[in-house]
């Protein structure tokens, strides 16, 4: 992924730094309750009688700070009023983040850290395809649970490890819902533009895969440069190619960037699609209402479909907790993810352990969170395939 600068006035810093004050308040109480209750624990890593700790390694300070803080604020709001509620089974769930930067070695550290303190039950939360990556890797050796990794590598998933469950979609489901509706509509000049690293170029095999699935020629690719700067080469080639249709695998100032330079001035202004990790409010703060029209994957359903059961829960959580930042479908994401598994520690019961809470997640088939299905048995540990389409309008909201 590449950097992204938030100027001073981006209307989620304020938010940004209120949601770290929060998070760090709430890591030095939770640490604190650790430390007077550890010997109230009865051999299970971070549980006692009162409460069940969880911790994630998240970026906080790296590229993709401002869309994980906003949707981990969901998981945070969930596991808030659970507890108002009493908790599961009588025990609060406190969620604790460490931050990774972004850097697959500090998550790597992050975790091991956690483990050898032996105050945390599971780890909730990871962001990244690297960064999950190392955190699979290292947490089925350390023997941890891993929930909702907030990655979207379709080859994570098929490796179904047992201990690691996903929630949200997979690239590959967003690139299949992207491609279909495209074609759907009459592009028949696709083009993928990906930013020239690790993440663009996984992502364009990602669009190419499904391409294959549907049946589809793979796309034209044009690789951009990662830092979002201006590229005569890329600018060629989609003169050259003159494409209807432009899927963009690229999130921040890349994204932003490309559309400034290559789109907006074109006499033909292709129709641009992008993948869910692309925030719709850092597109409003650079192209604003030059931004209408793109089409922006979702994970999860429109938060102005208070239809949607999960959607009116969220929204009511959210309007109880006086939240000074609006609601987003990125913080109703980081609410699905705290639902579902408090639905886990659910039905391991009372007499809470790792191999208990496996058990229940491995047992757990096909579950309505409120209009969206999740399922977990021992053949896929995937979680969700829910994918929908969204238009940003002149304003930068999400029309569905």
């Amino acid at each position: 992924m590449t950097n992204t600068h938030t100027p001073a006035n981006h209307p989620g810093l304020a938010n940004d730094r209120l949601w770290t004050r929060r998070a760090v308040t709430c890591l030095l109480g939770a640490t604190a309750l650790l430390a007077r209750q550890v010997h109230a624990q009865s051999g299970v890593p971070g549980v006692s009688d009162r409460q069940i700790a969880l911790t994630g390694s998240v970026d906080l300070s790296g590229p993709a700070s401002i869309q994980i803080k906003m949707g981990f604020s969901g998981s945070r709001l969930y596991f808030d009023q659970l507890n108002q509620r009493g908790g599961v089974h009588g025990r609060q769930v406190l969620l604790n983040f460490l931050d990774d930067g972004f850097d697959p070695h500090r998550t790597i550290a992050n975790i091991e850290k956690v483990h050898a303190e032996g105050k945390t039950f599971a780890i909730f939360g990871t962001t990244g395809d690297e960064q999950s990556a190392a955190a699979i890797d290292i947490c089925t050796r350390l023997g941890l649970p891993l929930f909702a990794p907030v990655c979207g590598a379709h080859g994570l998933r098929t490796l179904n490890r047992r201990k690691v469950y996903f929630v949200r979609a997979s690239y590959r489901d967003e690139a299949t819902k992207i491609l279909r509706h495209a074609t759907t509509v009459g592009h028949d000049r696709l083009v993928v533009a990906y930013q020239d690293d690790g993440f663009g170029k996984s992502m364009r095999g990602e669009v190419h895969a499904a391409a294959k699935q549907l049946n589809l020629p793979p796309p034209e690719s044009i690789a951009l440069s990662v830092k979002g700067v201006p590229s005569p080469a890329a600018a060629a080639q989609l003169a050259r190619l003159a494409p209807s249709a432009v899927v963009l695998a690229t999130i921040g100032e890349a994204f932003t960037n490309f559309v400034k330079d290559h789109v907006l001035g074109a006499q033909a202004r292709p129709q641009i699609y992008g993948f869910s990790l692309m925030s719709p409010q850092i597109i409003a703060q650079h192209l604003g209402a030059q931004g209408r029209g793109m089409i922006l994957a979702q994970f999860v359903p429109s938060i102005r479909r208070r239809s949607v059961p999960i959607v009116a829960e969220y929204l009511a959580a959210h309007l109880k907790s006086r939240a000074q930042e609006a609601p987003s479908t990125l913080a109703l994401e980081g609410y699905v993810m705290a639902k579902v598994f408090a639905e886990g520690l659910r039905r391991a019961g009372r007499n809470l352990n790792r191999e208990g809470l496996v058990a229940a997640l491995d047992q757990f088939g096909s579950w309505d969170v409120g209009g969206m299905d999740i399922r977990y048995d021992e053949s896929s540990r995937a979680g969700s395939s829910y994918v929908d389409l969204a238009v940003m309008n002149d304003k930068g909201d999400l029309v569905f």
